[in-house]
């Protein structure tokens, strides 16, 4: 898939057998083959290829109306990505938020950072 083509999001959130399987159509704005920028609900969004599905051809009169918005830099994607190899140590800040001290893959412990829990998988934070 490229940019410009329409695809599906899987539904992660069926409650009941006869509740739609997939959302959209939405628009591919930019790929890896990886990750997917796609409109959604008006705002530009990434998703990983693992819940996009391909929805072929799309009528016109059924592609959802998308105002003219430009992808964030704070959410472009730069440089290298930084995988963590462990949580070193946590606290709680006074305001109740979990923040994770990280060890970073391929780095010492010197390179630790305390990373607020909500930058993190959720996934990995609560295994």
């Amino acid at each position: 898939m490229t940019s410009g083509d329409w695809v599906y999001l899987r539904n992660h959130t069926r409650k009941h057998k006869l509740d739609p399987k997939v959302t959209g159509p939405y628009e591919v704005l930019e790929t890896d083959g990886r990750t997917y920028w796609i409109y959604q609900d008006g705002l530009p969004y990434r998703v990983s290829g693992d819940h996009v599905v391909p929805a072929g051809p799309v009528d016109p009169a059924n592609r959802p109306k998308r105002p003219q918005v430009a992808i964030p830099d704070a959410l472009q994607p730069v440089g290298s990505e930084f995988v963590f190899e462990k949580f070193v140590d946590h606290t709680w800040d006074e305001e109740g938020v979990l923040w994770l001290l990280v060890r970073w893959f391929g780095y010492g412990p010197e390179d630790d950072t305390w990373q607020h829990s909500g930058r993190l998988p959720v996934a990995a934070v609560y295994r």
